[in-house]
C-alpha cells in the first residue's frame, strides 16, 4: 500500500460547500478528477479584512 504524506493548507469554502485543493498539493499527490481523498475538518477563526 503506497503511503502519501499529510498535507494541510487553509481554503476557503465557496457556493455549494466546495473547496479547492492547491495546486502544488494536486501536484505532490497527483491527485485527479475522480479519486477519492479522506478529508479531516478543522474550522479556524475568520480573519477580517481591514
Amino acid at each position: 500500500m503506497n503511503m502519501s504524506e499529510i498535507h494541510s493548507a487553509t481554503v476557503k469554502v465557496i457556493k455549494d460547500g466546495r473547496i479547492t485543493i492547491p495546486q502544488e498539493i494536486r501536484e505532490l499527490e497527483k491527485i485527479k478528477e475522480g479519486d477519492y481523498l479522506k478529508v479531516t475538518i478543522e474550522k479556524i477563526a475568520r480573519q477580517h479584512k481591514q
